[in-house]
């Protein structure tokens, strides 16, 4: 289902709990994981080099985690904004998913944070995943916790009854048989007569 995917990496601690969850992805259908590094084209040049040195340390790093062993593991360092090379690059590999965190700073304060993930989310051709983590409060500060129990396990879909929705079903289907327990379907109408209209429907 999710043969290939592409997770965008910053380096926080946010990223290896991240990858701390791949088994999820495995069991969802992952055979081939994409690390891509962006090196914001903002920063000078001397900066790029610095961070391209440390980016390729640390995938090289990361990709021999013992959490994605024995996947295929391709590392990528693209200079530009993140949100524009994760969604080329996606487009280039022809993903199946796009693998997101929605926390996290790395290398000189560079975020792949809301706006990231919120512009992917608006401008991608296919599925995006955001994985937020739960937020814990402790002595020194905060701690990440990545909850991977649920990634795949409950799923909740808003439908619109939408010929695009509906497009959605063969998804859905390979989802139930692989990797779901329980999916969800949500419609919200205002509309009371269009409302009970759209259940009879559903019921035929």
């Amino acid at each position: 289902m999710f043969e290939k995917v592409l997770l965008g990496v910053d380096f926080s601690p946010y990223t290896e709990r991240l990858l701390g969850c791949v088994g999820e992805l495995v069991r969802a259908g992952m055979k081939e994981l994409i690390l891509l590094y962006a090196v914001d084209a903002r920063h000078a040049e001397m900066a790029k080099d610095l961070m391209e040195a440390y980016a390729r340390r640390e995938l090289e790093r990361i990709g021999r985690l013992p959490d994605i062993e024995g996947l295929e593991v391709v590392r990528r360092i693209e200079p530009g904004s993140p949100a524009r090379e994760i969604l080329r690059v996606a487009a280039e590999e022809d993903v199946s998913l796009i693998y997101l965190g929605g926390h996290g700073a790395g290398f000189f304060e560079r975020v792949l944070t809301g706006s990231v993930s919120g512009k992917v989310l608006r401008l991608a051709d296919r599925p995006v995943l955001v994985h937020k983590c739960r937020i814990h409060e402790k002595d020194e500060g905060y701690e990440c916790e990545a909850v991977c129990d649920l990634l795949f396990e409950k799923v909740l879909v808003a439908t619109d009854f939408s010929a695009y929705a509906e497009s959605l079903r063969p998804l859905l289907e390979e989802m139930a048989s692989s990797c779901c327990e329980d999916i969800t379907l949500l419609h919200v109408q205002r509309d009371e007569d269009a409302y009970v209209g759209a259940m009879k429907t559903l019921m035929e």
